[in-house]
C-alpha cells in the first residue's frame, strides 16, 4: 500500500524561543513572490524579535502532528488521510490516548497550515505517565 504524502511550503514567523505564532502556506507562490514577501519581514510581522522564515514541510497518513491553535494552544493528533485538494488533513485528536487505534476515532478535517509534524514537547512522557499534564 502507497502513502500518499504531501510537500507544503510555509513562511512561519517564530519567537525568541522558537514558539511558532503564525504560519501561512507559501506553496502555491512564485520563487519571485516568495522573494519578496520576505525581504520585506516588516510588512509580514512588524516585530524585531520574531524570525520570519520558509519551512518546507511533508504530511502523510498516519503521520504524528500537532494543532496550532489560537492564543498557543497545542493539540496533539494523527493524520488518517489527506484531503484530495492538498490543503487539508483529516486528523484524529481526541482518542483517549488510544494512539494504537486512532483510526477507529472520528477524525476533523483540518487546514495544513494549522498543523506542524509531530507532536507537542513533552507529550510522550505524558502519555507514559512520566509527567503529570501538558502546558
Amino acid at each position: 500500500m502507497k502513502i500518499r504524502q504531501v510537500k507544503k511550503l510555509f513562511l512561519r514567523v517564530t519567537n525568541q524561543d522558537g514558539f511558532i505564532v503564525n504560519q501561512n502556506d507559501a506553496s502555491d507562490w512564485g520563487q519571485e513572490e516568495a522573494q519578496e514577501r520576505l525581504a520585506d519581514k516588516e510588512a509580514i510581522y512588524p516585530f524585531p524579535e520574531y524570525t520570519v522564515s520558509f519551512k518546507r514541510v511533508f504530511f502523510w497518513e498516519s503521520q504524528e502532528v500537532t494543532y496550532l491553535g489560537g492564543s498557543g494552544r497545542r493539540d496533539p493528533g494523527k493524520i488518517v488521510r489527506l484531503g484530495e485538494d492538498g490543503k487539508t488533513a483529516f486528523v484524529v485528536y481526541n482518542c483517549s490516548r488510544d494512539w494504537e487505534n486512532y483510526q477507529d476515532y472520528t477524525a476533523a478535517r483540518t487546514p495544513l497550515v494549522n498543523l506542524v509534524p509531530g507532536w507537542p514537547e513533552g507529550y510522550r512522557e505524558y502519555l507514559k505517565g512520566e509527567e503529570k499534564s501538558l502546558q
